[in-house]
């Protein structure tokens, strides 16, 4: 791609990544929008971006055991999400020509990617439940920026 303040052809540097919303529903529900800039090697101007939507599931049922080592008054309904710092992935997709035999990567498709992690809390029996959400993108896919 060619970086308008650089005037030459580039390759992408680091992706940043930002997590613009978390939320946790009262059915345990994880939901999380990540933006993710894929920047200039050379300077760092934004390029691309896109925003990766993650969710996943919590299934928790309190146990009677948990629940009594909880004070009744510290009880409540719902739970507490908190997420880690969001981490990128990259991915190329072995492709073969006609012949069987593998493509130079740069004929690849090239995914980039979000893997967040992070702890879903009930706020009843205080059990913390460990989550993980990835999602993907193919580089053609993103937004461009300039």
């Amino acid at each position: 791609m060619r970086c308008p303040d650089c005037s030459k052809m580039v390759s992408y540097g680091d992706p940043e990544m930002e997590v613009q919303s978390e939320e946790v529903d009262e059915n345990g529900s994880v939901t999380a929008i990540v933006r993710m800039a894929l920047t200039c090697v050379d300077c760092g101007t934004e390029l691309k971006d896109n925003e990766f939507e993650l969710s996943a599931e919590v299934s928790h049922e309190c146990s009677e055991e948990k629940l009594k080592k909880v004070k009744e008054e510290d009880q409540e309904e719902g739970f507490e999400l908190e997420l880690d710092d969001p981490e990128s992935t990259e991915d190329y997709r072995p492709k073969t020509n006609k012949q069987g035999k593998l493509v130079p990567m740069r004929y690849q498709k090239h995914f980039f990617g979000v893997k967040l992690t992070g702890e879903v809390t009930c706020n009843k029996c205080k059990e913390e439940i460990s989550i993980e959400m990835e999602d993907e993108c193919q580089a053609s896919g993103f937004n461009e920026c300039c």
